[in-house]
């Protein structure tokens, strides 16, 4: 296990890296968000970081990716509860 983590530290890391990665970007954009504002924002190492993405694209990827399990998993919701758009 990287980093020493639990797997619940792990989730929790990784979630709070992403979180700061859509607030960062929002104020400055991911073309000036760098890898140790990120991590100072999460409140973790660059180390730690490098433990969870192993470089800025990955992690671009990963806040991409999250972005669309969470609107797919609120679509499914909406679906759901009257099976309508």
């Amino acid at each position: 296990m990287a980093g020493g983590f639990t797997e619940k530290e792990r989730v929790e890391i990784r979630q709070r890296l992403l979180d700061s990665g859509y607030q960062l970007s929002a104020e400055i954009g991911i073309k000036k968000m760098t890898i140790a504002m990120i991590a100072k924002n999460t409140g973790v190492a660059v180390g730690t970081f490098y433990n969870f993405f192993a470089s800025k694209e990955e992690y671009v990827v990963a806040m991409i990716r999250d972005t669309e399990v969470k609107y797919e998993k609120e679509m499914a919701s909406h679906f759901s509860k009257d099976g309508t758009i």
